[in-house]
């Protein structure tokens, strides 16, 4: 079941299981806390895609009075040979891509990918229709990462006045979308700079008022449904038949017998549900084009509270199904219920991760797999700075 909530004129899709709560985009009363529902000065899109398939259509928005700047980095995430799985023999590009964006008051705007932004008059309902906000450089063709967006005064020095709030929607060529809110870094208005004002201190805290800005959240908790667990909805109504899921030579229709190995390499299941995961870590160095590194652990617990644990190392971006995190430690066969519980947690002196989960639901009507995928935001719990004092920063390019 998919579930759709209003906020501030933007729209997030969100997922939700039968008996789970997914926490898509949790108000905070505390107004240091990271947020997807409040404007910040710094605002995260941690997952676009362009590779031919799925597109991602980008929503900014100055939610302020004042003219808003930012200076915004695309992070290519994507492995060094395209074809072959990341790892530590085909590590990511890590490639920066900047531009700046200058929006009027109370300004929206929008734009594509795989196309970026031209400044021009387009025509009404075209991709980038609306008052220009600045050149917008295109993707290249197989992205995948992420975009940070800071605010920034006319020379170029971050500022801390809350005022970007932002979508992304990943628009598949068959017509199926995800989407979730941009997270954002509230900054500290009463903070100074530091002597190189390009670097960003996220420790701003209820204990720390003398913060620059949000510290990033101390936990991470996933609400998912157990990996590869036949769809309950699905199952209902009649669309779930047994085929072939993960085989080079597709699905074998009704063929198969439900948990068999299948030609290819796959498995026969009847409807599963799966989760892709993706983080990116809190401190990165733009300006010296160094990739954080983050070991983070996770521990998983089923409706019958048993405990389940795994881990995994964030270089500079991770997009995951969840088996291939832990092959056996998020699955139905092993957890043996519906829905299951996580908590990411990054090693002690690793650097925090924000990130965003995606779930893919499948039937197989007329024996023809389908496919529909619903992203949702992370719920975050405590804080990095207060929870373990460490200090994740953020150093910008000079312009």
């Amino acid at each position: 079941m998919r579930m759709t909530k209003r906020n501030r004129g933007l729209w997030v899709l969100g997922a939700t299981a039968l008996g789970m709560c997914v926490l898509a985009g949790v108000a905070s009363a505390n107004p240091t806390d990271v947020t997807t529902e409040q404007g910040g000065s710094i605002v995260i899109l941690p997952k676009v895609i362009w590779d031919g398939t799925r597109d991602t259509i980008i929503q900014l928005a100055n939610i302020g009075n004042p003219v808003a700047q930012a200076r915004c980095f695309y992070i290519d995430g994507g492995p060094l040979i395209p074809n072959l799985p990341p790892g530590p023999t085909n590590p990511t590009l890590w490639n920066e891509t900047d531009f700046s964006i200058f929006l009027t008051k109370q300004q929206p705007t929008q734009w594509v990918a795989s196309l970026g932004r031209r400044v021009s008059v387009d025509n009404f309902k075209t991709a980038g229709y609306g008052l220009d906000p600045g050149l917008i450089p295109p993707v290249r063709k197989g992205f995948t990462g992420e975009l940070k967006c800071v605010l920034v005064d006319d020379s170029d020095v971050p500022v801390r006045s809350n005022q970007l709030k932002g979508e992304a929607t990943l628009r598949r060529f068959d017509g199926d979308v995800s989407k979730y809110n941009a997270i954002a870094i509230r900054g500290n208005p009463g903070a100074g700079n530091n002597e190189n004002p390009n670097q960003l201190n996220l420790d701003w805290t209820q204990n720390n008022q003398g913060g620059q800005y949000s510290a990033c959240p101390d936990t991470l908790i996933l609400n998912h449904v157990a990996y590869n667990a036949p769809d309950l909805v699905v199952e209902q109504i009649g669309s779930c038949a047994e085929a072939c899921y993960g085989s080079t030579n597709g699905t074998d229709g009704t063929l198969c017998p439900i948990g068999n190995e299948c030609t290819g390499g796959g498995k026969c299941l009847r409807c599963p549900v799966t989760t892709n995961l993706t983080l990116v870590p809190c401190s990165e160095d733009i300006e010296n084009q160094q990739p954080a590194s983050s070991t983070v652990s996770f521990t998983i617990w089923d409706e019958f509270e048993r405990r389940f644990s795994a881990s995994t190392t964030v270089d500079c971006w991770l997009s995951a199904d969840l088996n291939q995190i832990h092959p056996n430690a998020f699955s139905f066969s092993v957890l043996g219920t519906f829905s299951a519980h996580t908590r990411i947690q990054p090693n002690p002196g690793a650097p925090g991760v924000l990130g965003v989960a995606e779930e893919v639901r499948h039937d197989t009507l007329a024996t023809a797999v389908s496919s529909t995928t619903a992203a949702f935001n992370i719920h975050g719990e405590g804080n990095r700075f207060d929870g373990s004092g460490v200090t994740d920063t953020m150093i910008l390019s000079v312009p």
